[in-house]
């Protein structure tokens, strides 16, 4: 059996969001601008909300000069290593950054950026997760290697002349214990002088230049939804792909002198949350921007969503937390709103399974998803006295009394709070029980794991859920 919660890292938020929502990039070298046919832009009457509704009929793209160049910098040079950039160049209109790392100590030691143990690079001062390095030196030892810079990113974010970037490497020994970290590491291109690093290119870009596989932007606002301790959220928008996959973007400054990692967690649409674990997490460096990206459709399947009654995002909820480098915490603000419109449907209800002190739990109907896999809703409401951390036993599933395995992404849920409980099936597994259709199930039997939020327990019932 498999127990987990679902969770997404940053380094996969990016790839998400280029693939999902931005497109393909650049098809050639040409740094004319392509002609396209006008953006046609309808504002909403919320004049508050900062937001308007675009349809993109045809996405004209500003190309990446690929004129830029660096000059040989030695980068890093501390405790037996030294790091030096060598070269910035384009190739197959991709930016790729040449560097050579000297191993001067006395072990075999490996360099890692760009990954999901470590990540700080960034352009323009906007974050990126492209730039990956994986390098093993022996004592000794020089070696040249290449950070790829993701033009599809930089496309999205609005760069059209790369400025100066950032990169951070860690270094680990043999056997994997930390050797040293170097932060942000700057390099100047040939055209920092003339690059104005007060300039939002990235708003440009989120309401004026989408890509074609992008449908529409649903709202866009400016409004500062948070700040505090130098970490603020200054633009939120949504958008829609044109398979009908909805994503919210969230623009996050640093104006602190220290690099902080910021996550997010507990995502609520339209009243119900439907992912508690941290989905992102992002480091952003002094005096730097992120974009995080939460793709709704990632989180619950379409089917699903429909389900519980979500057939448009009205509001979007979640809880944002940054620490510092010693991982200080500087904010937490356990509920951050964005207001797409007014309104806004959601079903919380459904077949009671359970209902003790303020604890009720319902069984929503079975769904499937894109690749065929199954999914059992349970809703829980959380009139409880204290938040609440609700799951599937290890073990404890069966399907028409056949012990089956499955994937749980448990919930947390505060006080007057509702959240979804995800059961899922893969077709696999469905396939090995020769069950070929959510009709074919009568009935699920599992035990139901309720604690508090120091994790003791509260109750362990066993349902039986008829269909």
């Amino acid at each position: 059996m498999i127990l987990m919660k679902r969770k997404c890292m940053a380094f996969f938020m990016t790839a998400i969001l280029l693939i999902g929502l931005v497109g393909c990039g650049q098809s050639d070298s040409s740094n004319d601008s392509d002609s396209a046919e006008q953006n046609t832009v309808a504002s909403t009457d919320d004049a508050d909300a900062d937001a308007a509704v675009k349809t993109t009929q045809s996405a004209s793209e500003k190309k990446l000069s690929f004129d830029t160049t660096i000059e040989k910098t030695t980068l890093f040079d501390e405790q037996g290593i030294k790091i030096i950039a060598n070269e910035l160049k384009f190739e197959y209109n991709t930016p790729k950054l040449i560097l050579t790392i000297k191993n001067d100590t006395d072990k075999k030691l490996s360099f890692i950026s760009g990954s999901i143990g470590y990540s700080c690079n960034a352009v323009n001062h906007y974050m990126i997760s492209s730039g990956y390095i994986n390098e093993d030196v022996a004592p000794g030892k020089t070696v040249k290697t290449t950070a790829t810079i993701s033009a599809d990113e930089l496309q999205m974010l609005g760069i059209t002349e790369i400025a100066n970037i950032e990169i951070g490497l860690r270094v680990t020994d043999d056997d994997y214990n930390e050797y040293l970290t170097t932060g942000p590491l700057t390099i100047e291109t040939s055209a920092a002088d003339s690059y104005d690093s007060s300039a939002d290119t990235y708003r440009d870009s989120i309401q004026n230049q989408w890509p074609d596989d992008v449908a529409s932007l649903d709202y866009y606002s400016e409004e500062l939804l948070f700040e505090e301790s130098g970490i603020s959220i200054t633009s939120e928008a949504l958008a829609t792909n044109k398979e009908g996959k909805k994503a919210v973007f969230i623009e996050m400054e640093n104006s602190n002198s220290d690099l902080v990692y910021a996550s997010v967690s507990d995502i609520s649409v339209n009243g119900i949350v439907i992912q508690s674990p941290t989905w992102t997490g992002e480091t952003i460096n002094p005096d730097c921007r992120c974009v995080m990206n939460l793709t709704i459709d990632d989180m619950l399947n379409s089917s699903s969503l429909e389900e519980l009654g979500i057939d448009d995002i009205a509001t979007v909820e979640f809880s944002m937390k940054a620490e510092d480098s010693n991982h200080n915490v500087l904010a937490n603000a356990e509920e951050v709103t964005i207001k797409v419109k007014d309104g806004g449907s959601a079903d919380n209800g459904g077949k009671e399974i359970y209902n003790e002190n303020g604890i009720r739990i319902s069984s929503k109907q079975i769904t499937k998803d894109e690749f065929d896999n199954m999914h059992i809703l349970l809703m829980v409401e959380n009139n409880y006295t204290e938040k609440l951390d609700v799951d599937v036993a290890y073990d404890s599933l069966s399907i028409n009394d056949i012990m089956i395995d499955f994937l749980t992404y448990g919930a947390d849920v505060a006080v007057g709070k509702s959240a979804v409980v995800d059961v899922e099936i893969t077709e696999s597994t469905l396939e090995e029980n020769d069950i070929a259709d959510i009709t074919d199930v009568s009935a699920a039997e599992m035990t139901l794991e309720i604690r508090d939020d120091h994790y003791n327990d509260i109750a362990k019932p066993s349902v039986v859920i008829s269909y």
